[in-house]
Parts: structure tokens; sequence; C-alpha cells
């Protein structure tokens, strides 16, 4: 798992460096008035805990971090304001004896020439990000119309059963039709208006 290392040292997990994809944190500093902030890549296991690299930025607020982990290749960005640095690792290359520098304990020169060393190598064609961050609205897009298409379809489904519910379960019998000739109607209503006191005229 491909994670960063946060001011108390706990990692935080990212990207599963395997099945690859790409997150985005937003990172504070971690004291008022910290002007630049180290952000530590590392890739830990069950076993091992490895330092991939670090981003070195002055922050203007918060720091905006981008992971993209894909086909064994580790590219990460750091933006703050205007400012913004990027790392490009290839995972597989990455060996067990490339242990996590303790930066607390370095000289200054020692810090310069690795944060030196971190910017050389994260050389790295903007491209990259272009294509992750074009590639977002799309699939949120895609979701959109995905749960828009469900919500449509739930809706027919529980219209059709309405429907045939009422149909065959709800539905009242029709009334069922008077037969009778036309003289046998005549001596009925006779019957009825003699007994009404009412004459009836042929």
């Amino acid at each position: 798992m491909v994670g960063i290392a946060l001011a108390d040292r706990r990692f935080f997990p990212l990207v599963d460096e395997r099945s690859g994809g790409a997150k985005r944190v937003v990172l504070e500093p971690a004291h008022e008035g910290q002007r630049q902030v180290e952000v530590r890549l590392l890739m830990r296991d069950d076993q091992k805990e490895l330092h991939v690299g670090s981003l070195f930025i002055e922050a203007e607020g918060e720091v905006v971090v981008d992971v993209l982990v894909r086909d064994g290749r580790l590219v990460a960005r750091a933006r703050s304001g205007d400012r913004q640095q990027h790392l490009n690792v290839n995972l597989s290359l990455i060996e067990e004896e490339y242990a996590l520098p303790d930066l607390d304990l370095l000289s200054l020169e020692e810090r310069e020439a690795l944060e030196e060393e971190m910017r050389r190598q994260g050389d790295l064609d903007e491209d990259v990000f272009s294509e992750w961050e074009e590639e977002r609205p799309r699939r949120s897009a895609g979701w959109w119309l995905l749960l828009v298409a469900g919500v449509l379809l739930g809706l027919g489904v529980a219209l059709g059963g309405a429907y045939l519910v009422y149909r065959f379960l709800l539905q009242p019998e029709p009334l069922p039709r008077l037969e009778g000739s036309l003289g046998e109607g005549l001596r009925m209503a006779a019957g009825w208006a003699g007994l009404l006191g009412v004459s009836l005229r042929r």
C-alpha cells in the first residue's frame, strides 16, 4: 500500500500499488507559521516500510497532494498556491535498503542535497495529471447517467407492478348484462305499475 507519513509519523494509506489508482488529499501545515512542508511517500506491507520519495513545497495555506499509481509507476504532485512539486518513481526499483531517512538528523547540506535530488527526480510531464483530471469529470458524469437510468428503470418497474396488481386483483367485477325480451320487460313494468296504481298505455 502506498501512502504518506503524517506529522505524528502515522501512516495514511492512499493507493494499492498492485491494483493502481489515484487519490487526492488536502493537507494543512502541522505548525502555525510553518512555511515549508514535506510530504513523505511510503510503501508499506505487513513486513516492511519503504521510503518512496518526498515532496518539498513552500506552503501557502493548504497543500493539495495528488498520487497516481499506474503500471508499477508512481507519480505524485504537491500544490500550494502557485507552487508545485512533482515526483516520478518506478516502484519496482525500490529496494529494501532504501530505508526511510530521518530528516531531523540530517545536516543542512544533506537536507538541501536531498531536496535537490527530489526536484530533479520530480521532472515530470504535467500531461499525466492533466489526463487524469480530464478523466475525473467523465467518470463522474458516467456514474450520474447510470444513477438516473437506474432510478427511471425502478420507477417503470414499480408503475408496471402497480398496474398489474390493480388489473388482476383490485379491479371490480363487471355487472352482468340484463337479458330478456321486450314483452317480458313490459309485463314486468306493468306489474310494478299496477302495484303503484299507475296505468300504462299501449
